[in-house]
């Protein structure tokens, strides 16, 4: 199988920006992709994502090889940790600061994968066109939930908690409490969508809003990012938070040589604009294709019965003393 993915972002109603992502290429037919979360005071939050992605992938750009993708995932999250402790050992106006990470690994040739997640930045499974949240929710809410099914709280109170969407876990520099590794399979044609929570304005049910989109667009992730971030917009909410998405889908190797002219295109520039040009269209082409060698067919046809006509005229000037007179008393006349 072969990946092909598109991300995107939004600011929402927030002041800054404090998503962050990053995506690698690695050796073996590996692909790293990464997204946090950022929290904390003004700016604290942008620091604190970007400086995890750039962990993650510097992480990896180091290594060579990958025996245990669960194992070496792990590894990675621990040496994010300590990058964000020295950087709050060396800024002390930056403690407090924290993210969220899922951070997906993914065989290229075998469609195996495995992921990595703190916080609660949700990651999904689109197939058949179902939505599955996949990985676990370091949210209160989650605990609130416990409390219902044990009948010490209703729905309605969960629902209306002051903490409810208080993060349970976090990349903070310090002892990680939670953290969820998992495994799998990624079949031809599923989608895997890395969010960050501000897609949850949209509904997550496997039917629900985010599956919609996805189903509307096809599954193709460049449409389906950018509808989703629509969607979150169109919402119009006063507090929407910043909202980042990736998209990978699994693609044959088929059917993404059919995609490859459809991607390529000619970049411009503000000095120079981009030209529109009308091409034929295939059956034109097609015909032209057809013509080009009937017409090179012919020329070297007539080119052949010439140079037989004048093999046999040298070989009778030789030969045949009849031919020979015959010829020059044609020159004479002429002359």
């Amino acid at each position: 199988m072969q990946a092909n993915f598109y991300d995107g972002a939004i600011v929402g109603q927030r002041e800054e920006q404090q998503d962050d992502r990053t995506n690698l290429i690695l050796e073996n037919g590996y692909r790293l992709y990464v997204l946090a979360d950022g929290m904390g005071g003004h700016n604290a939050g942008n620091v604190a994502s970007k400086l995890v992605c750039s962990a993650f992938r510097d992480f990896f750009s180091n290594l060579t090889t990958i025996d245990d993708r669960e194992q070496t995932l792990k590894t990675a999250l621990n040496h994010a940790n300590v990058v964000m402790q020295e950087k709050l050992t060396e800024q002390n106006e930056l403690v407090g600061m924290g993210t969220t990470v899922i951070a997906l690994l993914l065989h290229e040739p075998t469609g195996e994968y495995s992921f990595i997640s703190v916080g609660d930045s949700p990651l999904y499974k689109h197939s058949n066109g179902k939505l599955q949240r996949i990985n676990a929710n370091h949210a209160f809410f989650e605990d609130l939930k416990k409390l219902v099914e044990a009948g010490e709280m209703t729905l309605e109170e969960a629902n209306a908690h002051p903490d409810r969407h208080a993060i349970t876990s976090a990349v903070m520099g310090k002892s990680i409490e939670k953290y969820d590794v998992q495994s799998g399979q990624f079949g031809e044609g599923e989608l895997i969508v890395l969010a960050s929570d501000g897609i949850q304005t949209l509904s997550e049910e496997e039917d629900g809003e985010i599956a919609s989109v996805i189903n509307e667009n096809d599954g193709d992730p460049e449409l389906a990012v950018k509808g989703l971030l629509q969607a979150v917009e169109k919402k119009g909410l006063s507090h929407q938070d910043n909202t980042t998405v990736i998209i990978v889908r699994s693609e044959s190797e088929n059917s993404m040589s059919r995609q490859k002219p459809q991607e390529q295109s000619t970049p411009s520039t503000p000095e120079t604009p981009a030209t529109q040009v009308e091409l034929p269209s295939s059956r034109d082409k097609s015909d032209s294709l057809k013509q080009e060698p009937q017409k090179k067919k012919g020329t070297s046809k007539l080119l052949l019965g010439i140079a037989v006509v004048a093999a046999a005229a040298i070989i009778l000037w030789f030969i045949s003393p009849e031919f020979k007179s015959a010829i020059e008393g044609l020159l004479n006349h002429a002359e």
